[in-house]
């Protein structure tokens, strides 16, 4: 926090508020919010680097010229979610043999475009859901650094 007494207010005439702000920035400090502090200007500033929720709260008061700020940082953890991928393949060779082996005459015949058009996608989606297989990664079984090779023998 900082009465650095430049307005950080979106769409300020201040000029040094472009420069300042993108100085902080640039080593990850943000604004906490954009309210005035004073008057119509935000000169007090609540500047956190912290990936953790905040609440800004501005605090009215006849005691000094410039309003209080007080800033309430969340710092609960949340649990980080189970690791659990699913990849997909697809057998191109199957796909391509599958396609090259179906009768699109009825397709190629109709003289509803509309009906034409949908029945290619759903025999195309068709063919390539039959032809997918899913797999689960578990987190004890996936590759953490896919660059290494890992060998288990020479």
């Amino acid at each position: 926090m900082g009465d650095i007494n430049i307005d950080i207010k979106t769409n300020s005439v201040d000029s040094k508020a472009p420069d300042y702000l993108n100085l902080l920035a640039g080593h990850g400090i943000l604004p906490r919010h954009e309210y005035p502090t004073r008057g119509n200007n935000c000169l007090d500033h609540a500047l956190i680097k912290a990936k953790y929720p905040t609440n800004t709260i501005i605090i009215t008061s006849s005691i000094t010229d410039h309003y209080s700020v007080v800033v309430e940082l969340n710092l609960i953890k949340t649990p980080k979610p189970k690791y659990k991928s699913v990849i997909h393949k697809l057998n191109h060779d199957k796909l391509v043999s599958d396609i090259e082996s179906f009768n699109f005459d009825d397709i190629l015949c109709s003289m509803d475009a509309n009906w034409a058009a949908n029945r290619l996608a759903g025999v195309l989606s068709n063919f390539v859901t039959t032809n997918t297989i899913t797999i689960t990664v578990t987190r004890r079984t996936r590759c953490i650094k896919p660059w290494k090779n890992y060998l288990k023998s020479f």
